[in-house]
């Protein structure tokens, strides 16, 4: 598609440059490599100008040193930047300051762009910054408003079920009907709190780095030293199925069998002592990306067990299920979100989430034979390569939001 049109469009996230300077424990590093790619496929739009703004993400004050974050303007690539907004870095005040600092960029934007033909905020999430004041702006300068929704936090499931969690899920879901349409991780969040307007779904990318650096993991030789390696890494918790995981694995018999985790969460001192206990288990706490990677491609199976059965995970979808399909190793996964309707010839899918469950697959993929796990495993490694790289979703969000701000509609 040719792209001819006057397009302003303001981006509004929590977007930082990927340098280790701005890492802390509010940054999630997965989320802001989405958002820096919903803002490339936004500067692929041909005759349209990009602004972003960004909040920088930061623990509040006493936990960091930092009581306010001033304005600046930050490079992200060689071409493009982002201007962050100021802030008081002190809870409650922290939203409400940012979502103003917000509104009032919003609208000096707006005012400076007003000869634009089109004009467009694209916001990146709904609860930071804080969707009401995007709205707020957009609504005064007569623009629309479309979104990319990664999560939506459910009280009780994905977040603590207090009077705060609830009332900001009920008010910022209560405000998207006020958006013209989405991009999001998983159907149901458009179909059940979007209905009718248009959009896309976009899970993830995988950009070039990744796919070299697992390849080139892979080209090394593996040890045959007579082990079964399970892996599973990420976030641990009671959500991601690690205590499943514990119990499975002891129901596998003999030295043979091996489990390596790594990661932090609230079950890191559970894992802990079940390593201490069985010399099997091995426990790696944090590692760096490259060292994560390598510890995926010497597995002979990995695990993502993000459980949908006792808990709401429809608005979710596995974040390190890029990595792990691209590792060259076969993957063990529930079916979270559209996993087994797009997935699931490319993966093992987990029909029944209990350890007696996870024990049997476990056992099936042994039984396979390493030349049978690697043909599955290249085969999913091929399915992302061809089809989810991030340039190739950048692409498809560019087109997305062309033709909704030019068209008011855009196939879902």
């Amino acid at each position: 598609m040719t792209y001819i049109d006057d397009i302003a469009i303001a981006y509004v996230s929590l977007m930082i440059p990927d340098d280790p300077k701005f890492w802390n424990a509010a940054v999630h590093r997965n989320g802001n490599t989405f958002m820096q790619n919903v803002f490339f496929g936004l500067n692929r739009i041909l005759g349209a100008c990009v602004t972003s703004f960004s909040a920088i993400p930061i623990p509040s004050f006493p936990r960091s040193n930092r009581l306010f974050i001033a304005a600046e303007k930050l490079q992200i690539s060689p071409d493009t930047f982002t201007t962050t907004v100021p802030f008081i870095n002190v809870t409650p005040l922290k939203q409400l300051a940012i979502g103003l600092s917000m509104f009032w960029s919003l609208l000096r934007w707006g005012l400076r762009g007003r000869q634009s033909r089109y004009k467009v905020v694209f916001s990146y999430n709904i609860s930071v910054p804080p969707l009401l004041f995007t709205l707020a702006a957009a609504r005064l300068l007569g623009t629309k408003v479309l979104l990319f929704i990664g999560d939506v936090n459910i009280p009780g499931e994905t977040v603590p079920d207090t009077l705060f969690y609830r009332i900001d899920a009920r008010l910022q879901t209560g405000l998207l009907r006020y958006v013209a349409g989405s991009v999001v991780v998983s159907d149901r969040i458009a179909i059940d709190l979007l209905p009718g307007r248009p959009y896309i779904r976009l899970d993830g990318g995988a950009d070039g780095s990744l796919i070299e650096a697992t390849g080139r993991f892979q080209k090394e030789d593996r040890a045959t030293d007579g082990h079964f390696t399970i892996a599973a890494t990420g976030y641990l918790s009671e959500f991601n199925g690690f205590r499943e995981l514990l119990s499975a694995f002891s129901n596998l018999k003999g030295p043979k069998y091996q489990l390596v985790i790594a990661g932090g969460g609230p079950l890191q001192e559970t894992i802990t002592n079940r390593a201490a206990i069985d010399p099997r288990i091995q426990f790696r706490g944090f590692l760096s990306y490259d060292e994560l990677l390598e510890l995926h491609s010497k597995a002979d199976v990995l695990v993502s067990m993000r459980l949908t059965e006792k808990m709401n995970t429809a608005y979710a979808f596995p974040s390190k299920t890029f990595e792990y399909l691209l590792s060259g190793v076969p993957v063990i996964t529930t079916a979270s979100g559209h996993m087994a309707s797009e997935y699931g010839p490319y993966c093992f899918i987990l029909d029944e989430e209990s350890s007696e469950a996870l024990t049997a697959k476990l056992l099936l993929i042994e039984n396979l034979g390493a030349p049978e796990r690697a043909r599955v495993a290249a085969s999913a490694r091929k399915y992302i390569m061809d089809s989810k790289t991030w340039s190739k979703q950048q692409a498809r969000i560019a087109e997305f939001v062309y033709e909704v701000v030019t068209k008011g509609e855009a196939r879902a």
